[in-house]
């Protein structure tokens, strides 16, 4: 935070987010937790504000499944939560050698709306 000047701006909030996130303050979430992190998808959708926001979501995922099962994931979660979505960018991060030669690391970014 220091080195990109957002100290005045940026609060993390270190901790387990199922638990500790609060609800509807956030612009932005960063979900950078590999492995299992579509479990946190309703509490990250839960932290934007009301009005919505931008999530950035990682998932260690199979080559087959890139672009299919995240946004599958996020659109489950969000309808859940009465929210839509629209999918920003969709980006294939690298290669996860120790996990299999089938699987990669992506990011989604999208945009929750009302």
């Amino acid at each position: 935070m220091k080195l990109n000047k957002v100290e005045e701006i940026f609060v993390p909030i270190c901790g387990d987010c199922s638990k500790f996130a609060p609800e509807g303050t956030a612009d932005r979430v960063l979900m950078g937790y590999v492995g299992t992190t579509h479990y946190y998808l309703e509490p990250a959708i839960k932290a934007l504000k009301k009005s919505g926001g931008i999530l950035h979501y990682h998932e260690t995922v199979p080559e087959s499944l890139a672009r299919i099962r995240p946004q599958e994931r996020i659109e489950k979660a969000a309808c859940a939560l009465g929210k839509k979505v629209e999918i920003l960018e969709t980006h294939r991060i690298k290669k996860v050698l120790s996990w299999g030669s089938a699987c990669g690391c992506g990011r989604t970014d999208i945009r929750i709306k009302i």
